[in-house]
Order: C-alpha cells, then sequence, then structure tokens
C-alpha cells in the first residue's frame, strides 16, 4: 500500500457519491413525470368539468338531439327526452337504429322514408306522426344536419327532433 490515506476516499463514500450522481441525472426525468402527472390531473378534472356541463345540458333539453352515421345505420348518441317523447328507451335507439323510424305513423312512414333516400347528404326538415308504445299520437318536427369530414364529405348526421304535438293541436289547418 503505498500513497497516502489523505488521497484515498473511505470506502462508503464511493456508492454514495455514485447514487448521488445517479439520483442528480434522474432528478430532471423525475420533475417531468411529476409535471406530466400534474397535467392528466389538471386535464381530468378539466373533463369531469365538461361531462358535467354537457350532463346539464342534455337532462334540461327538451327536444331531442342524436348523432348518427350518414347511413343511419348506427346511432352514436341521443339525448334523454327521446324516452320522454318517443316512450322508447335510448338504449333501444342505440341497440335498433331504424326503430325511430319503425314508430313513424303508417301513412307518414313512405314519404320520410323516400326524403331520407334522397336526402344525399343535404340539411331535412321533417314532419310526422310518430305511435308511442301506449297507443297515443305525438307530431315531430325534425330536422337533420350533415357533418361533413376533412373533404367535406357527410359521413354523419347531427338532428333535433321537437314534439310540436300540442301546436299542431291548437292550430289544426297549420304546418306547425
Amino acid at each position: 500500500m503505498n500513497g497516502s490515506k489523505a488521497n484515498k476516499k473511505p470506502l462508503l463514500a464511493r456508492p454514495a457519491a455514485s447514487a448521488r450522481k445517479r439520483t442528480d441525472q434522474q432528478a430532471p426525468h423525475v420533475e417531468n413525470l411529476q409535471r406530466q402527472a400534474a397535467a392528466g390531473a389538471s386535464l381530468e378534472q378539466d373533463l369531469r368539468g365538461q361531462e358535467a356541463l354537457l350532463r346539464e345540458l342534455t337532462e334540461n333539453i327538451h327536444q331531442v338531439f342524436w348523432l348518427a352515421s350518414a347511413d343511419q345505420r348506427q346511432v352514436f348518441y341521443v339525448s334523454p327526452s327521446y324516452e320522454d317523447i318517443w316512450g322508447r328507451s335510448c338504449d333501444s335507439l342505440l341497440r335498433h337504429p331504424t326503430s325511430w323510424l319503425e314508430a313513424i305513423h303508417p301513412e307518414d312512414r313512405p314519404g320520410i322514408e323516400a326524403q331520407l333516400a334522397s336526402a344525399h347528404g343535404q340539411r331535412l326538415t321533417h314532419q310526422y306522426r310518430i305511435v308511442r308504445p301506449d297507443g297515443t299520437i305525438r307530431w315531430i318536427l325534425a330536422r337533420g344536419y350533415p357533418v361533413g369530414d376533412r373533404q367535406g364529405h357527410p359521413y354523419r348526421i347531427a338532428g333535433l327532433a321537437e314534439d310540436i304535438t300540442e301546436r299542431k293541436l291548437a292550430c289544426p289547418s297549420s304546418s306547425a
């Protein structure tokens, strides 16, 4: 053993220094992960707030609004008012997307089917009657709006449907 003891570090100091060096090197990564976690928590809180606002909107608008594929073979969303107006569950429409059409009064259905078949991505406005499961008849004013993809081709339809029965009964000769 030659060399002075003053130049030699104790054996325990070497691993501690090495660990400190690794910790110092990892500190920026840890800080980055902490920032990402905080941003994720903030985003999650924002999403919850947006969901609450959307829920307030959907639960308090008395018209039905919906979003479906352009061919109407798939319904992506229907608001809770569907149940009040059609007398059928939202889930039934999501599972059977043409069930709203099947509820149209038999005298009105051929005209509505013809309008839908010739729409070709155009805005539509329809008035028709529906027959609810309890046998009551309601008048509906429905509007459909094409939703375009990035190239402008319709790939979805957004719509509104309103129960106009009271207006129709108040003024039978009117087209409401």
